[in-house]
């Protein structure tokens, strides 16, 4: 199959949209927008996905159900909901960055059966008629990320949910960098079979954690070869909305849109 349509920029409305004027300007550089929990009140045109940081894979609590009914329900232009498949554990420490887990540890079975019964209560809740999306995370070696972040269990999910890939390249980097697994292998391996819509992209940090270089998700401009790579990418899963995850600075954000636009246009 060919790849004949044009990737779409789909930029987060993030707290740069807090004055209404540079959301605005934002958007001119912008195909489409992406809601956000934090920014739930803002209401932009073209804003056609809804990224939601809930964790299907640990079950919806109450108040995330209320939120779905509140927030995204009536959003009736909104076609793409997208979730994410984050640690193994409810309960759990931050240091660093990372998650370490303080007990009840879930299992593969009991992962993939959550998720399950929280894509039917997300469906029910919003309608069937929206297309949900499930990103991958980031591993570290805590003892919280190891199902949660398998390319085998992301795709198992994904297939028996009949849901779609958000691919987080600086995700699956990281996990890729921490688990000493090749990245291309990875991402064959989350996406076989499946479909994938959806790339988010950034630039990755680097720190020194106990004596060791790591790389981590610090949401950085993206560098040209990046921007090659995610294209590359587009093509070779079909994938047509890329979404920049960037949120420092408002001119660097449309600089950056720009060019990405004029290497879309370039790309062959």
């Amino acid at each position: 199959m060919g790849y004949t349509k044009e990737i779409k920029l789909v930029t987060p409305i993030s707290h740069l949209f807090n004055n209404y004027e540079d959301g605005i300007e934002i958007q001119r550089f912008s195909d489409q927008l992406e809601a956000r929990e934090r920014t739930c009140k803002l209401r932009f045109k073209n804003t056609s996905h809804y990224h939601i940081d809930f964790d299907l894979n640990l079950g919806l609590k109450e108040s995330q159900k209320d939120f779905l009914r509140s927030h995204v329900r009536d959003r009736k232009e909104i076609t793409n909901l997208t979730f994410q498949l984050t640690r193994d554990t409810e309960e759990f420490d931050i240091k660093n960055g990372k998650g370490y887990p303080k007990g009840n540890f879930i299992d593969r079975t009991e992962q993939l059966k959550r998720s399950k019964i929280s894509v039917k209560e997300i469906r029910d809740i919003v309608g069937s008629d929206r297309s949900i999306g499930i990103e991958n995370n980031n591993f570290y070696d805590t003892g919280a990320y190891e199902i949660s972040t398998s390319s085998e269990f992301i795709n198992q999910v994904i297939k028996e949910t009949n849901t779609y890939l958000l691919l987080d390249i600086a995700h699956a980097k990281i996990t890729c960098q921490n688990k000493n697994l090749n990245f291309n292998n990875y991402i064959d391996k989350l996406s076989q079979d499946i479909s994938c819509k959806q790339i988010h992209l950034c630039g990755t940090g680097q720190r020194i954690i106990n004596g060791k270089a790591e790389i981590y998700d610090a949401h950085l401009l993206p560098t040209i070869d990046s921007i090659k790579e995610a294209l590359h990418i587009c093509k070779e899963l079909q994938v047509y909305h890329l979404t920049l995850e960037y949120y420092q600075n408002k001119n660097n954000l449309i600089e950056s849109l720009k060019q990405i636009k004029k290497m879309i246009k370039d790309f062959k």
